[in-house]
């Protein structure tokens, strides 16, 4: 084995020491003084001619193409020279090894997409490397031991480079075609991952562990629900004035005892139970796990709530129903507020950390404790909206 076999073991050689894998796109190795050949680039399902010219090799050192397209495709690669072909490969990737990166993702972010790798690991019969924040790994590596988790480093980055195949999921938007195919804001945030990697749409809730550590001492052995206040961006709360500590106050008296599980606690009810704080993820999914329901907003913590199969009553005004996961309790504004500025706004304006349109964010301003505890009643008799 050369040395160029030994720096990218799972490419493919053709027998002019040509290589290619498909590390974001189609990546093609060209050694030195390689003569002139002609290349073809093609979608393999559709026949869709993608790129085509003439390659030849630097005299000093190796060189390469990648095509700007980066999400998946199954891809047909032909080499020829002087009407010969000398190469005509389709993607396979069977028995390799595939890298996703998954670590630009919050903790929301990963649970809507770790379950689209794990079902492209599984499509294509190979091995599975998937890159991601060590707090967010540590939530399902024991759900899937076929798949190897690796955290962000500079080993990690080369590492992806020796693989067959490699995918980046992230929210790319604003011109990115070559890594999405639409406007990330104008999709689901599950399916955008599907779409980045070929699957069918299938919006199945990744595996996750039964969680570790204590729950607090004040809901031990008594009925339950969980809350979450806080946001990655204010615009995404709830800012109904006394709204959480309303709903508290109620449910209470339906015999169930709110616990706060924010990272701090910051706009947490003052009749709420606090577990708040920096807590591992797997602590939060321990106290997840004995709750009735749960309630919170367009962040993290809802889409762990889905993962561990507890009722979600989401209130949004900031999202429409189609960008999370699927929820009959799911709480919006009345009609004819203003709402859905992120599908709408430009998310890199300063003024999208408050209110896009500087209305004091009454899409969830309208949004009432009544509406708030209608979606909580059903949660609690497990009812849809209309039974």
């Amino acid at each position: 084995m050369n040395a160029s076999h030994e720096a990218f073991p799972e490419s493919v050689f053709t027998r002019y020491g040509i290589h290619v894998d498909f590390v974001s796109g189609v990546r093609i190795g060209i050694p030195p003084n390689t003569p002139q050949f002609r290349f073809k680039i093609t979608d393999a399902d559709t026949g869709e001619l993608y790129d085509s010219g003439v390659l030849q090799g630097d005299p000093k050192e190796e060189t390469y193409l990648f095509t700007k397209r980066k999400y998946f495709t199954r891809w047909r690669v032909e080499f020829y020279r002087e009407g010969e072909w000398f190469f005509n490969y389709v993607y396979d990737a069977g028995g390799k090894t595939v890298f996703i990166d998954i670590h630009h993702g919050a903790l929301g972010d990963s649970a809507a997409w770790l379950p689209a790798a794990v079902r492209f690991f599984r499509k294509w019969g190979c091995r599975g490397i998937v890159c991601m924040k060590p707090e967010h790994a540590e939530l399902y590596r024991d759900s899937y031991p076929e798949i190897r988790f690796v955290s962000p480093s500079e080993e990690t980055d080369e590492l992806s480079m020796r693989c067959y195949a490699r995918y980046g999921l992230a929210v790319y938007g604003y011109g990115h075609s070559d890594h999405e195919l639409i406007d990330f804001r104008r999709n689901n945030l599950i399916r955008h991952a599907e779409m980045i990697l070929g699957m069918d749409e299938d919006k199945t809730p990744p595996k996750i562990g039964e969680g570790t550590g204590e729950i607090p001492k004040e809901i031990a052995g008594k009925p339950y629900f969980c809350i979450a206040t806080r946001a990655s961006r204010p615009v995404k709360e709830w800012h109904n004035k006394g709204g959480w500590e309303t709903v508290c106050a109620a449910l209470k008296e339906r015999g169930f005892v709110p616990v706060c599980i924010d990272a701090d606690n910051l706009n947490m009810p003052g009749n709420a139970v606090d577990d708040t704080g920096l807590k591992p993820l797997t602590n939060r999914v321990k106290v997840l796990r004995g709750a009735r329901f749960f309630i919170g907003l367009p962040s993290g913590l809802s889409w762990l709530a889905w993962a561990c199969g507890k009722p979600v009553v989401l209130i949004s005004g900031f999202t429409d129903p189609y960008v999370e996961f699927e929820t009959p309790y799911r709480v919006s504004p009345p009609p004819g507020v203003c709402h859905g500025c992120w599908g709408t706004c430009d998310q890199r304006k300063p003024q999208f950390k408050t209110c896009f349109h500087g209305r004091g964010n009454e899409c969830t301003a309208s949004i009432t404790p009544g509406m708030v505890l209608e979606a909580c009643e059903r949660a609690i008799g497990q009812k849809k909206a209309g039974e």
